[in-house]
């Protein structure tokens, strides 16, 4: 008779996260992993099968915490404004704080192309695929009710909101620092104002 389970799996699965999170794919080693979930290797290969089958799990959570997150805020009352608080909440976000401090899952791995498999490499780009949804729903809600230019693309502008937020939070990461990061955002928000009618 199997013994039951002794523990959540979703919140061992958010500990795991955490940790690749923090480490990434390649520098979390199952001893950081049993550190993190408090969890031995043999209880999370039985849950999990093997370390990429947890982490494709913590892929899953965290995508589904963004789109979660990112449908509630732009929601079909959201307004550019909108767009741009949630740009700044960002860049002020203190540094120290985890998990703000290890920048964005799927940006970190989409920077560890070398050691990933092509399922890890096809959730990153699913995740993007996803966000940049939101985007092009919340921009052509605007332009269809005349709150921005009719003449941005809103697939263009998509691309780009997501390309420097990727590129702001890979700078951040290298860097331990977010001042340049910062300069690009402020840039970005200003790009972003200007879209209005």
């Amino acid at each position: 008779m199997a013994r039951p389970r002794q523990f959540d799996k979703n919140e061992v699965l958010e500990k795991a996260m955490l940790c690749f999170w923090q480490n990434g794919y390649e520098g979390s080693s199952l001893k950081n992993l049993e550190e993190a979930t408090g969890i031995g290797r043999i209880s999370l290969y039985n849950t999990f099968q093997d370390k990429e089958h947890l982490f494709i799990a913590a892929q899953n959570m965290y995508y589904q915490s963004s789109n979660d997150f990112m449908s509630q805020f732009y929601n079909e009352n959201a307004t550019l404004d909108d767009l741009v608080k949630f740009i700044q909440n960002v860049i002020s976000k203190d540094p120290d704080e985890a998990p703000a401090k290890f920048g964005c899952l799927m940006v970190n791995t989409a920077l560890d192309t070398k050691t990933i498999s092509d399922q890890i490499a096809e959730n990153v780009k699913n995740y993007r695929q996803m966000i940049i949804g939101h985007y092009k729903s919340l921009l052509g809600r605007l332009q269809k009710n005349g709150e921005i230019r009719s003449d941005i693309n809103i697939d263009s502008a998509a691309e780009f909101i997501i390309g420097s937020f990727w590129g702001a939070m890979s700078i951040s990461r290298l860097y331990k620092d977010r001042s340049v990061a910062k300069l690009q955002l402020d840039m970005v928000i200003e790009t972003i104002k200007g879209w209005s009618t």
